[in-house]
């Protein structure tokens, strides 16, 4: 709950801006870590790089729904860990996986469990405190958080993967992923909750009614089109990009995992530098 007028409380306060920062740090370690192995390591062709996002995707696409009805009905908290868990399984998957068929696993694994954080935490996060106005001063903040933990995990497991492997730098964001969602299980608290009375089943169709209820505004269809679209552009640049690097020799300068990683840092330097600027 709020500690005091406009200010939530600072066990709150803390696990939401600390999610981020571990959530981001795995996150950004891992898929730059995992395109570097896939491509280096398990020499998947462009072909095989592109169903690979098609079956997230796809994973995605069919899953959201219903995942996000768990945090609609049972728990915000719970779907948060679920997510932190099943996404640390997968990223250690994605660092033990040798063929085609395993790595599609590990990508329908991680497509299902972050789509239960997909929405949950912010929705936790304004349960607790209660006031709108509270969130919008503190995603900047988390903004931060999250950035700084792209440039800690960045810079972290590319040292790692160059002083190792890429699958023991992948196996270690698992296992901090995973660790972050015990931390959550004893730390995270759940006290302004309320739950949906409707059934799984009826809640389900009741989202679905208002998505296509909102499909049938102009506005809507044209961002429809447009995400779409986007959607598309970026997959393609993300599973074939490292891909094209390693056609071309960037091998034989800099440690791969150095080069991709240090551009990403230089990425996220420039977000921080946004949110500075714009964030309040």
């Amino acid at each position: 709950m709020a500690d005091g007028a406009g200010a939530p409380d600072r066990r709150t306060l803390r696990i939401f801006l600390h999610s981020g920062f571990v959530w981001q740090l795995c996150w950004s370690s891992y898929w730059t870590l995992f395109f570097l192995r896939i491509v280096i390591d398990v020499g998947l062709d462009p072909l095989q790089l592109l169903l690979l996002g098609t079956a997230k995707e796809i994973t995605i696409l069919l899953v959201e729904i219903p995942t996000g009805v768990v945090a609609d009905i049972r728990s915000r908290r719970l779907s948060v860990i679920i997510a932190f868990i099943i996404c640390g399984f997968a990223i250690v998957g994605a660092g033990v996986a040798t063929s085609f068929a395993m790595l599609v696993g590990t990508q329908v694994l991680w497509a299902f469990g972050s789509t239960f954080r997909s929405g949950a935490e912010v929705a936790w996060f304004t349960d607790e405190v209660g006031s709108l106005e509270v969130v919008d001063t503190v995603l900047p903040r988390r903004g931060r958080f999250e950035a700084v933990g792209s440039i800690v995990g960045l810079t972290t497991t590319a040292l790692l993967a160059t002083a190792t492997s890429l699958s023991i730098a992948l196996l270690a964001v698992g296992i901090v992923l995973i660790g972050w969602g015990i931390v959550l299980i004893f730390r995270m608290p759940e006290t302004g909750f309320q739950r949906h009375e409707a059934s799984a089943r009826s809640r389900i169709r009741q989202l679905l009614g208002e998505g296509f209820q909102a499909a049938h505004r102009p506005g809507l269809r044209v961002l429809l089109v447009v995400t779409v679209v986007t959607g598309f552009a970026s997959e393609a640049v993300d599973r074939l990009s490292v891909a094209r690097l390693a056609q071309i020799g960037f091998e034989g300068t800099i440690n791969p995992a150095l080069l991709v990683g240090g551009a990403s840092v230089v990425q996220s330097l420039g977000v921080i530098v946004l949110l500075l600027i714009f964030g309040h």
